[in-house]
């Protein structure tokens, strides 16, 4: 048995195959271009010790947060604990919380 198949069938469903083909490509280098532009905007916020919230500043919410995560009410990332570390033992204690409060009173830098 013989088939045939309609050449005016298969150049155009080669052609419909190559564009889907581009289209994924191009979709694919936009989500890596949108990947990499939200990972270079997010090391590259100025941050701020103490700032726990990520708002950018330093203030009595920081320090709510630092206070409830030191009691055990709220629970605080490792990031954000590092950020809000001033001693450096890898833990938010009181001497922390006392040094950042100070800060925001103006009594330290």
């Amino acid at each position: 048995m013989t088939r045939y198949i309609d050449s005016s069938i298969l150049p155009s469903a080669i052609t419909r195959r190559r564009r889907v083909d581009r289209i994924l490509i191009a979709i694919s280098i936009l989500a890596l271009i949108l990947t990499a532009l939200a990972v270079y905007w997010q090391c590259s916020r100025p941050t701020v010790d103490g700032d726990t919230n990520g708002d950018g500043r330093l203030n009595a919410v920081d320090l709510t947060m630092q206070k409830r995560h030191l009691i055990g009410t709220y629970d605080l990332t490792w990031g954000q604990v590092q950020g809000a570390d001033y001693n450096g033992n890898q833990r938010i204690d009181q001497g922390d919380i006392d040094h950042w409060r100070d800060v925001i009173l103006g009594r330290c830098e």
